[in-house]
C-alpha cells in the first residue's frame, strides 16, 4: 500500500496562490511525482466576495479579499485536494454554512467545527477555533445578522463539538487544531522556542500557553502525528504517552522536562518544573481540567451543576460589589470613568490615560482612591493595539481637561497575526534567552494575544472578558467543572506522538513541510492505492447521530444539555453504527461525494472590501445532503420568511461594554442602528440604541 503524501501549511491567511506553488516546488525538490493532500492549519480566509469580509475577525484596515475567490468562482482549480480546519480569523458566516464539513471550492474541504474522516489509509480528526474558556460552554449562538462580538466568538472551541471528539473508541492516525495544545511546548526545545517569540515564556509559566480542550483531546485520541498552527513559528515536539491509562503523560525519573529536538540543558541550576499536564492529579494542576474523583452519578453531577454554582456565586459576589458602591455614594464620591489606552506605533509604546469625554481626572488624596475596579472591561470588540479599563459610574463634578502621555521604546510582535501583504516579513522579536523556566509567582502585565485582545489567560483570570465579577458569570468561567473520569478504550494503543507547528506564508521555508505520513490506524479490508480519496468515517457518522439532537443554534441564552456519561454514549453510539453500516457503508455511500455548489454570488471588483453590508444567511446543499445521508435534522436551513426577520431586526446588542457615543450597528433598510452606550454591569443594562436613519443609515448610540 503506497504512503500518504502530505504537505502541511501553516495559517493560510487568504494566500493560496503562494501556498501552491510553494507546495510544487518543495515536491520537486523531494523529487516527488505529486503530493496527495495539502493540510492547512487554519486561518484559511475563505472570503467569496466583499461582505463576508463583515464577518471576518480583522482590523478594518489590514483586511485584504485574497485569492480564495478565483478558486470559489472557478477561474482556477486548486492542483492538490486541500482540506483545512478554521482558525480565530475566518469568514464565520461560510464555514458556518458547512458547520458538519464540506467544499469551500471545488477541490478545498473544510472540516467543519469538529470531524474525523478518512483519506486513504489515514483517519484524520480535526477541531476548529481557538480556545478561549468563556465561550466553551455555550451553544453556537452566532447567527447572520452578527454584532462585532458575535464576529470574534463565532470561531471559539466549544465544549459540544469537543465531547464528540471524545467519544472516538478507535486508533486515529493525524489530530489536527489551530492553536497548540495546552503545555506542548514543554515537550519540545522550548529555550529556542522562547527566544523567538515575545511572551511565550511568561505564559508558559503561568500555564495557559496553549488550547487546553485540544490537549485534552491530544492525550486521549493519541494519533501518530499531530498538526496545528496560530502562533507562526516552525516548532517541533514528542509526546510520551502512558501506556495503560488516559491522562499525564510520562517524566523521566529526575521530574524534568526533557526537550525534544535533542537540545540539553548545560546549564547549572536549571532544572525545570515538571509540566503540570503529566501530574497525577490530572490532565492540569493549576485550576482547570482534572480528573475528576468520586462514583459516575457524583462526577456527572459536578459536571452538569455548572450553572447553579455560577448563580450563586455571582449573586453574592453583585452584592458585596454593590454594597461597596453604595458606601461611596454614600461618602460624597465616586471614583471616575478613566480610560487607558495603551499603543505601539513604529516601534513607540504610548500610554494615554483620559477622563470622561477627554475631561481632566483629579483623584481625591484618600482611601476613596484606592477602591478596587470590579469593571474591568476589556474592549474585546478591536483586535488593535488599544486597551481600555474603565470604572463603571461617572465623577460627581467635572473637571479641567488632562492627557497623560509616555513614551517608551518597545520591541513588539505582531500578535494579531494579520498578514500585512502578500509577502509579509517576520514580525517574530529576538531576544536573549531566558534559562529560568520555572513558572512565575509574580504578576504578568497584560499583553495582547494572539487574536489581538488583551490575553489575561491565567489561572487567576478568564481570558480576556470580564474581570473579578464576571468570572462568576454563568457560562463564563474559564476553568471547566471536573469531567467524567475516561478510561482508555483498548483500539487506542499509540504512545508516542510526534507535534509539528508552522509559520504563515514568508518569504522563508519554515511555513510548509512535505511528511510522508504511515497509518497507524486499523487496516482496511481493501487496497487502497492512489489516488486516494476522502470518505466518511463510519464511527464519526454515528457519533455525529448520537449529537444530533444536542445541537443548539441562535440562541444565547440556550444551555448545551448536559453530560450524560461515556457509558451512555458508548451504548448509543453502538446503536447508531449498526444504522450507518445498514443505510450508508452497505450502500456504499462513504465517498465524500464532489457536490460543491456556490452559495453566494462571486467578488465584485466594485463592491468595496471596507463594506458594512452583511452577507444574507444561505442553506448550503452539502450540508442538506450530509444531513439526509445520515438520517438527522438540518438545523442549518431555515425558511426565508425567518431570514427576513432576522435580518429587518438587526444584529443583537453588544454582549460586551462598547464605548458611549459610539457609531450605532450595520445599516439596516429603513431602520436605525442599535447604538451601543455604558451598560449598568449588574443590572445587565445597555445604552440606548440610535435613532431611526434614512434607509440604510444607522443613528448615533447614546453614551450612558
Amino acid at each position: 500500500m503506497a504512503t500518504p503524501r502530505i504537505a502541511f501549511e501553516g495559517c493560510g491567511h487568504g494566500s493560496l496562490h503562494e501556498i501552491y506553488e510553494r507546495v510544487q516546488q518543495k515536491a520537486q525538490d523531494k523529487k516527488w511525482e505529486t503530493v496527495d493532500l495539502v493540510i492547512i492549519g487554519g486561518d484559511f480566509q475563505a472570503l467569496r466576495n466583499s461582505n463576508d469580509a463583515t464577518c471576518l475577525s480583522v482590523p478594518a484596515k489590514y483586511k485584504q479579499i485574497g485569492d480564495f475567490h478565483e478558486y470559489y468562482s472557478g477561474q482556477r482549480i486548486a492542483p492538490f485536494l486541500t482540506i483545512f480546519i478554521g482558525g480565530n480569523h475566518e469568514a464565520g458566516n461560510y464555514l458556518l454554512e458547512l458547520y458538519y464539513g464540506g467544499w469551500v471550492a471545488p477541490n478545498i474541504y473544510f472540516l467543519g467545527a469538529a470531524n474525523t474522516i478518512r483519506f486513504g489509509p489515514l483517519r484524520i480528526s480535526g477541531m476548529s477555533g481557538i480556545w478561549k474558556g468563556y465561550d466553551y460552554r455555550k451553544p453556537h449562538f452566532e447567527r447572520l445578522p452578527m454584532n462585532s462580538s458575535d464576529v470574534q466568538s463565532i470561531y471559539h472551541v466549544r465544549e459540544l463539538d469537543v465531547r464528540k471528539l471524545l467519544q472516538i473508541r478507535s486508533q486515529v492516525d493525524i489530530g489536527l487544531s489551530h492553536d497548540w495544545p495546552r503545555a506542548i511546548e514543554k515537550h519540545g526545545d522550548f529555550r529556542r522556542l522562547f527566544h523567538q517569540k515575545r511572551g511565550f515564556e511568561e505564559d508558559s509559566a503561568k500555564g495557559t500557553l496553549g488550547n487546553q480542550a485540544a490537549r485534552e483531546v491530544f492525550d486521549y485520541l493519541r494519533p501518530s502525528f499531530w498538526f496545528s498552527a496560530h502562533l507562526h513559528v516552525r516548532f517541533t515536539a514528542e509526546v510520551q504517552h502512558s501506556q495503560t491509562a488516559f491522562g499525564p503523560a510520562k517524566t523521566d525519573s529526575h521530574n524534568t522536562v526533557v526537550p525534544a529536538d535533542g537540545a540539553q540543558d548545560d546549564q547549572k541550576n536549571t532544572k525545570h518544573e515538571v509540566d503540570p499536564s503529566r501530574s497525577p492529579r490530572g490532565l492540569f494542576d493549576n485550576g482547570e481540567i482534572r480528573m475528576a474523583t468520586g462514583t459516575e452519578a457524583e462526577r456527572l453531577a459536578a459536571w452538569n451543576n455548572f450553572y447553579n454554582v455560577a448563580q450563586r456565586d455571582e449573586a453574592r459576589d453583585a452584592k458585596e460589589s454593590m454594597r461597596r458602591f453604595k458606601e461611596q455614594q454614600d461618602s460624597g464620591y465616586v471614583p471616575p470613568r478613566v480610560i487607558t489606552e495603551t499603543s505601539v506605533v513604529k516601534g513607540v509604546k504610548r500610554t494615554i490615560v483620559r477622563g470622561p469625554d477627554g475631561q481632566d481626572t483629579t483623584l481625591p488624596n484618600d482611601d476613596h482612591s484606592k477602591v478596587e475596579n470590579t469593571d474591568k472591561v476589556s474592549l474585546d470588540s478591536s483586535p488593535e493595539s488599544t486597551s481600555g479599563t474603565q470604572s463603571r459610574p461617572e465623577p460627581v463634578t467635572p473637571s479641567k481637561a488632562k492627557t497623560v502621555v509616555t513614551e517608551e521604546r518597545a520591541n513588539v510582535d505582531n500578535d494579531d497575526k494579520i498578514s500585512l501583504g502578500s509577502s509579509p516579513v517576520s514580525t517574530s522579536s529576538t531576544r536573549p534567552v531566558s534559562h529560568n523556566t520555572q513558572p512565575s509567582n509574580g504578576v504578568v502585565p497584560a499583553r495582547y494575544g494572539f487574536d489581538g485582545a488583551v490575553d489575561n489567560n491565567g489561572s487567576g483570570s478568564d481570558d480576556d472578558l470580564l474581570g473579578t465579577l464576571a468570572t462568576k458569570l454563568p457560562g463564563s468561567l474559564d476553568a471547566p467543572p471536573p469531567k467524567p473520569q475516561k478510561e482508555l478504550p483498548a483500539e487506542i494503543k499509540n504512545t508516542t506522538t510526534k507535534f509539528l507547528a508552522l509559520d504563515k506564508p514568508l518569504p522563508r521555508d519554515e511555513f510548509i513541510e512535505l511528511l510522508e505520513i504511515e497509518p497507524i490506524s486499523e487496516e482496511p479490508s481493501h487496497q487502497i492505492e492512489r489516488p486516494f480519496r476522502l470518505q466518511y468515517d463510519p464511527e464519526w457518522l454515528a457519533i455525529t447521530r448520537v449529537f444530533a439532537n444536542e445541537l443548539e443554534l441562535g440562541n444565547p441564552s440556550a444551555h448545551v444539555p448536559a453530560h450524560k456519561g461515556d457509558d451512555h454514549y458508548k451504548h448509543r453510539i453502538e446503536e447508531e453504527r449498526a444504522w450507518i453500516d445498514e443505510h450508508v457503508v452497505k450502500a456504499d455511500r462513504l465517498d465524500v461525494p464532489n457536490n460543491f455548489v456556490q452559495t453566494a454570488p462571486p467578488y465584485d471588483p466594485l463592491v468595496p472590501i471596507t463594506t458594512d453590508e452583511q452577507p444574507p444567511e444561505y442553506t448550503n446543499p452539502q450540508t442538506t445532503y450530509f444531513c439526509d445521508l445520515i438520517g438527522i435534522e438540518n438545523r442549518f436551513d431555515v425558511s426565508d420568511e425567518e431570514r427576513q426577520e432576522r435580518a429587518l431586526a438587526g444584529p443583537r446588542p453588544d454582549t460586551f461594554r462598547g464605548r458611549g457615543n459610539s457609531r450605532g450597528g450595520r445599516r439596516a433598510t429603513h431602520r436605525g442602528g442599535r447604538g451601543r452606550g455604558w451598560g449598568h454591569q449588574y443590572s445587565g443594562n445597555r445604552g440606548r440604541g440610535g435613532r431611526g436613519g434614512h434607509a440604510g443609515d444607522g443613528g448615533r448610540g447614546s453614551g450612558w
